[in-house]
């Protein structure tokens, strides 16, 4: 789980840095869900200082607003499945 906060971090400062592009949905509820990305990830700076619980329902907080953040940018929400 520790780990994956350190994948998580780069994506999440790409998404927080980006610019809207001009054809966004829902532009101020983007610019609100991207502030919410940044305070989530705010709290796990330093994720050794969690507790395992506190971290987990941190890290559960990340795809709901992944999923609105793309819904509110007018993206389609979906999920990748292992190709077999």
């Amino acid at each position: 789980m520790r780990a994956l906060i350190q994948d998580l971090k780069p994506a999440a400062a790409k998404v927080a840095t980006s610019s809207l592009p001009g054809n966004t949905a829902s532009p101020a509820a983007v610019l609100e869900l991207v502030g919410d990305l940044k305070d989530l990830m705010t709290k796990m700076e330093k994720p050794d200082a969690l507790s395992d619980a506190d971290l987990g329902a941190l890290l559960a907080g990340v795809h709901p607003i992944v999923e609105q953040l793309m819904l509110k940018s007018g993206m389609p929400h979906v999920h990748e499945t292992p190709k077999t």
